[in-house]
């Protein structure tokens, strides 16, 4: 997973690296296919963005959130990744049970030993 942190207005601290650094990697724990992850901050008066694209196999989400404070913004929009990811490795994983189930052979032998 690459991660790329841009900051639009204002330079990027090193505690604000560590933070967004720190909210992505469990961005893993979900989905192991991700690709890139590209955090864009930005500042305009008293409003402080963080943006965060994730791209992967099959995969792109994008959240942005805004707050006063930059670490609160960044903990919100990681927070409602985090959720969307969970969803879609839920989807995966029920699809794929779905499909395993069909074909076995259990079901198989079951009916023959029915008609029998």
């Amino acid at each position: 997973m690459e991660l790329r942190i841009s900051g639009r207005h204002f330079e990027i601290t090193d505690a604000l690296k560590e933070h967004v650094k720190k909210k992505t990697e469990n961005f893993e724990k979900y989905l192991h296919t991700i690709i890139d992850v590209h955090a864009i901050l930005s500042i305009e008066k008293y409003r402080k963005t963080a943006e965060i694209s994730v791209l992967g196999k099959k995969l792109k989400i994008t959240e942005k959130s805004v707050d006063t404070d930059m670490f609160a913004s960044i903990d919100k929009v990681c927070t409602r990744i985090e959720k969307t990811l969970r969803r879609h490795k839920d989807k995966i994983k029920t699809h794929r049970g779905k499909s395993n189930v069909k074909s076995s052979g259990f079901v198989q032998d079951d009916i023959s030993e029915e008609r029998g």
